[in-house]
Order: C-alpha cells, then sequence, then structure tokens
C-alpha cells in the first residue's frame, strides 16, 4: 500500500476538497439531471480553480503558510456554499407568485407545485371503507400538499367524522408525538367541511389546514400538512380561496 507524504496529502487536500464540496452543491441546486450535471460541474470547476490557486500559491513555502492556505481554501469555498443554496421563501412571498391549477376529481384548486399520484392501491386494512383511493402530493420535504380521491363502501356516515380520523392519521404518519391539537371550522355541512388546525411538536405550534368533499359515494379532500415547517393563516386563507368544488 503506497504511503503518502505530509505534502502529497495536503496537496490532495487542497485541491480535491474544494472540487468534491461545490461540485456535490451544485448538482443539488436542481432536481433535473441536465441542470444537475451542469451545475455540478461548473461548481466542481470553480472549486479547482480555489484549489489550485491555493496549492501553487503556498506549495514553496514553510508548512505553517501551507496550513493557513488549507484553513483559507476550506473558508472560502464554505463561502460560496451558504451565498449559493437557496433561501426559504417566505409565505408572503409564495402567495405572490404563479400558482399552478389541478382539476382533480370534482375539485378545482391551484398550489405553488404540481401534484403527482402517489399511490392508487387501497390497503387491505380499510378496504371495508374504501373501494378505490388515490392519493397525490407535491412531495415536499418540509410540508405536504395533498390530495385524496376515493370511492367509498359505506353508505352513512358523518363527514365530520372522517375529517378527524383522517387528520389523525396523517399526523400520527407525520410526527409521532404532537401535542396541544386544535380546530378552528371554518365551514361545515352535511356535504363538505373546511378547518384550519394547529399542533405542537417540541414546543413549536404548526398550522395545518383541510377540504373534504362528499358527493354520493365520492369522497375527496385536499391537506396542507406541516412537516418540519407550518404554514401561516394568510397563505390558508389563500390556498382556501382558490378552491372550486363541481357540485
Amino acid at each position: 500500500m503506497k504511503k503518502y507524504s505530509l505534502n502529497e496529502i495536503w496537496m490532495y487536500a487542497t485541491i480535491i476538497f474544494p472540487i468534491m464540496l461545490l461540485m456535490r452543491i451544485g448538482s443539488e441546486l436542481s432536481e433535473d439531471i441536465i441542470n444537475s450535471t451542469l451545475f455540478g460541474t461548473l461548481f466542481g470547476g470553480i472549486g479547482g480553480l480555489i484549489g489550485f490557486t491555493g496549492y501553487y500559491i503556498a506549495k514553496s513555502k514553510a508548512r505553517i503558510f501551507k496550513i493557513v492556505s488549507s484553513i483559507t481554501v476550506l473558508i472560502i469555498s464554505i463561502a460560496i456554499l451558504v451565498i449559493s443554496l437557496p433561501s426559504s421563501k417566505t409565505d408572503q412571498e409564495i402567495i405572490k407568485q404563479d400558482w399552478i391549477s389541478h382539476k382533480l376529481g370534482d375539485i378545482e384548486f391551484e398550489s405553488p407545485k404540481k401534484l403527482t399520484l402517489l399511490n392508487n392501491e387501497v390497503p387491505a386494512s380499510i378496504n371495508w371503507f374504501y373501494k378505490e383511493l388515490s392519493i397525490y402530493s407535491d412531495d415536499n420535504d418540509e410540508r405536504l400538499t395533498s390530495f385524496i380521491k376515493s370511492k367509498i363502501t359505506v353508505d352513512t356516515f358523518k363527514i365530520e367524522d372522517a375529517f378527524s380520523v383522517t387528520i389523525d392519521q396523517m399526523l400520527k404518519s407525520a410526527h409521532e408525538n404532537f401535542e396541544n391539537f386544535e380546530l378552528d371550522v371554518f365551514n361545515m355541512d352535511s356535504n363538505e367541511i373546511s378547518s384550519m388546525f394547529s399542533f405542537t411538536v417540541n414546543q413549536q405550534k404548526m398550522n395545518g389546514y383541510g377540504y373534504m368533499f362528499k358527493n354520493d359515494k365520492k369522497l375527496e379532500s385536499i391537506w396542507l400538512i406541516p412537516l418540519l415547517k407550518g404554514f401561516s393563516k394568510e397563505y390558508i386563507e389563500e390556498f382556501e380561496a382558490g378552491i372550486f368544488v363541481d357540485y
């Protein structure tokens, strides 16, 4: 096994580290594979330029100078990383964006990101209630917008009961422990219900929202589910205002 000298280790660390770090960051800036590759290549090239410059300047200098140059390269790489990371938009900024229109089942609504089909199979444990079940989501890591389209087997049930059970199942799936659950009902009759809800996780209060509509044996609902981040009341009001139902 080849043994590397301290100078060789320093050289590889000074040049390779910023290339690998910035290449990785660049590839994460886009979900599209082509753009991800382009950004990765671009940022990797910038990292190589930074690393090679530090190596070239310090290669004939004393060890302490080489250490300082390596630290400087590291600081510059991290600074580029921090500057390049996209900042999380506020709800006020998101509200001002153009939202995407959806028509799923009997409900039309708008949301910032496109929802895609995640599942259209009925689990055996709930096939006594559902005979068809399709779940759509925007697959957001911080908070989900989800749509559930279903056909049910039972003739009579209270929509508020189905609403409460669905919220409970969603929150238990998203959070092992949540406290101080509150429900603020906006509208409710025998066929539809809309409500904001809030709960606490690790002393952080989060807001969510749900809308459910029943038409004969079709049961459809839209949900704003907090995972790591809640929704502001302004966001929820804007979202609810964009919901239209084909009665």
